[in-house]
């Protein structure tokens, strides 16, 4: 298994997702609302990241839960680069980086 897929293979359950929401807006979901057992219905953790990722600026239009569970990685990787760019860009501003 190449890199690419063991990272699309890694989201399928949705907590992987949910933790990097987290990690980009720590307030955007209840941490304790992310279902860890197994045999649960990942599905549901994937809805409620989709909704929190789309509550918070991260473009989730044509993605959805079966994109996940499948790993469909072009989708898949959309997301992450969304949520990723996010994270790395909330603390460039004017005020810290007069020079942009």
């Amino acid at each position: 298994m190449d890199d690419t897929a063991a990272l699309v293979a890694a989201f399928d359950d949705g907590i992987l997702m949910n933790k990097l929401l987290l990690l980009t807006h720590p307030d955007c979901l209840d941490e304790r609302a992310i279902i860890t057992e197994e045999g649960e219905d990942k599905v549901e953790n994937i809805v409620m990241g989709i909704f929190a990722a789309s509550g918070n600026g991260i473009n989730m239009q044509g993605i959805n839960a079966s994109d996940f569970v499948d790993g469909n990685q072009t989708m898949v990787l959309c997301f992450v680069w969304q949520a990723l760019k996010q994270y790395v860009l909330r603390n460039i501003n004017l005020h810290d980086t007069p020079e942009i």
